[in-house]
């Protein structure tokens, strides 16, 4: 993935869950890859705090980015 690529995903906001039912808005702050998987850093919307996430635990526009749409 390139810079540009990466770059497409900087302020966006979406949704997270936790995999227990909570879903909550958050917004990337940081976009790497590691190991040919797509990484955003996020901070949530309302609140405090970051994490790293794994790219398939962003949900954007209503579905959960795959690979292909990196």
């Amino acid at each position: 993935m390139t810079t540009r690529e990466m770059a497409k995903w900087l302020n966006t906001v979406g949704r997270l869950s936790d995999g227990k039912g909570l879903t909550f808005s958050v917004t990337v702050i940081d976009v790497r890859e590691n190991w040919g998987k797509l990484q955003l850093h996020v901070t949530p919307v309302n609140g405090a705090g970051s994490r790293w996430i794994d790219g398939t635990s962003f949900i954007r526009f209503g579905q959960a980015l795959r690979p292909a749409d990196a």
